[in-house]
């Protein structure tokens, strides 16, 4: 009786730990250090779990994902969600001087669309409700359903040294806002529920899940990292996420009192 309590148990232990207990491949070192190129985290194969993903300026992609036991997919792949196709990055799209490229869901699909943003306050974006026709430079980032979108970035706005511009929900609305962290451990939003008025530096996000880790003054800063926010512990906040060229990862996990984990660290 108790072989099979203790079976069913497992059973059950398995069933639910399919996708939670599985972490993120390794970055492969020097994988996507190449010029033009743009690291970041997004689930392309369908299993739940954020993978390496690699774009660059040739239009060229790639990912490393679980399925492929952790091997690289590149430079000709496709990423695709539980939601369907992510859009391509075209070839040459946003390379300007002061660019940033990004993903973001910005038609509500539940698909991250390629996002393009530089210091003039220009947007772009790829859409995949729009059969992936490119929109720049006034395009509007809008959240199903809601009734505003996601506010512009102010000219040069997160232009200085050592920051690191994204879009994330910040003031719990449902609307990307755009947001600002730099290696000084200075934090920015520009509110979608404030005017859209830029709050700096001592800003703090807070999501419908619960407030963001702050990163660490110092944290990320060193040649070849990667500093980003990407939501490690499962728990529905972004966390800040730091990698580098030679495979090291680091998370400020909300589930752990905002300890860092770095160089180890994994994700799920």
């Amino acid at each position: 009786m108790w072989k099979q309590i203790c079976f069913s148990l497992f059973l059950v232990y398995m069933t639910s730990c399919v996708s939670a207990c599985d972490t993120s491949c390794t970055r492969i070192n020097g994988w996507c250090g190449h010029g033009g190129a743009t690291y970041t985290m997004m689930d392309c194969d369908k299993d739940g779990v954020l993978d390496p993903v690699c774009s660059d300026t040739n239009g060229n992609f790639g990912y490393i994902g679980l399925s492929s036991g952790c091997k690289s997919k590149w430079p000709k792949e496709k990423c695709n969600n539980q939601k369907g196709q992510v859009c391509n990055r075209l070839k040459g799209w946003c390379t300007h001087a002061g660019a940033t490229y990004l993903y973001q869901d910005c038609d509500g699909d539940g698909i991250p669309d390629p996002v393009c943003t530089d210091l003039k306050g220009n947007f772009g974006i790829i859409r995949s409700t729009q059969k992936c026709k490119s929109e720049w430079p006034s395009a509007i980032c809008k959240a199903q359903g809601a009734s505003r979108h996601t506010c512009r970035r102010i000219n040069g706005w997160c232009g200085h040294g050592g920051s690191t511009y994204t879009l994330m929900d910040c003031d719990n609305d449902g609307i990307p806002d755009p947001v600002c962290s730099d290696g000084n451990g200075n934090f920015g939003i520009v509110k979608s529920t404030n005017g859209c008025h830029s709050v700096w530096p001592r800003a703090s996000c807070h999501t419908k899940k619960g407030k963001v880790c702050g990163r660490p003054k110092g944290w990320c800063t060193h040649k070849g990292s990667r500093f980003m926010f990407k939501d490690c512990d499962g728990d529905g906040i972004p966390d800040p996420v730091c990698t580098d060229l030679n495979g090291n990862l680091g998370v400020v996990k909300s589930k752990s009192g905002c300890k860092s984990g770095w160089p180890n660290d994994v994700c799920r």
